[in-house]
């Protein structure tokens, strides 16, 4: 189906169309209304359904907030959507998270996932991940290969591995291999 609309001569979003809810006696924390898209799954003889979902939600119980999150939701090879991202009515965006406190919170369930930033050949140039417990780290890769490595984990190295170049601390010009300069 197409839908189609002659929007405004404004600079508001002329929204298409809009998913409305039935007002229930309270207010639940969680509740909302939102787009399910479903595939139809071949994988077993039953009907099922793979698919996902946006939704808006709730962020308080309260009748007197309306705070709402959006929600993006996958099935990870079943029926059941999963949230994956959130945008909270504050702006902060959570992946693998349902409460961001921060603008952006990345939550993997391993340690050797992260954040990374890749180039267009998706060549990986930096990549931030949680270690070992509350520990983190960052590496700073050329063509792949990890050139510095910064990490809070008390057993581990960090270290600045590229050749013919300097490093400076307290200075932005180093004259050696290490160069150290104090404050003053």
């Amino acid at each position: 189906a197409t839908f189609t609309k002659t929007i405004a001569d404004s600079a508001a979003i002329d929204y298409l169309f809009e998913i409305a809810g039935k007002r229930t006696l309270n207010a639940v924390e969680g509740q909302g209304v939102g787009i399910r898209f479903k595939i139809p799954s071949w994988k077993d003889s039953l009907l099922t359904y793979i698919g996902a979902g946006i939704g808006a939600v709730r962020e308080s119980a309260t009748d007197s907030d309306v705070s709402t999150a959006l929600t993006f939701s996958t099935s990870q090879n079943d029926a059941t959507l999963d949230e994956a991202m959130r945008i909270t009515s504050d702006g902060n965006v959570g992946i693998g998270t349902t409460a961001p406190g921060h603008p952006l919170v990345v939550v993997t369930p391993t340690g050797d996932k992260g954040i990374s930033l890749t180039n267009s050949s998706n060549v990986e140039l930096i990549h931030m991940r949680q270690e070992a417990g509350d520990s983190g780290a960052i590496a700073l890769k050329d063509g792949g290969n990890v050139k510095v490595w910064l990490t809070s984990r008390p057993s581990s190295n960090s270290y600045f591995n590229v050749s013919g170049a300097k490093f400076g601390i307290g200075t932005d010009s180093p004259e050696a291999n290490l160069h150290v300069r104090d404050g003053t």
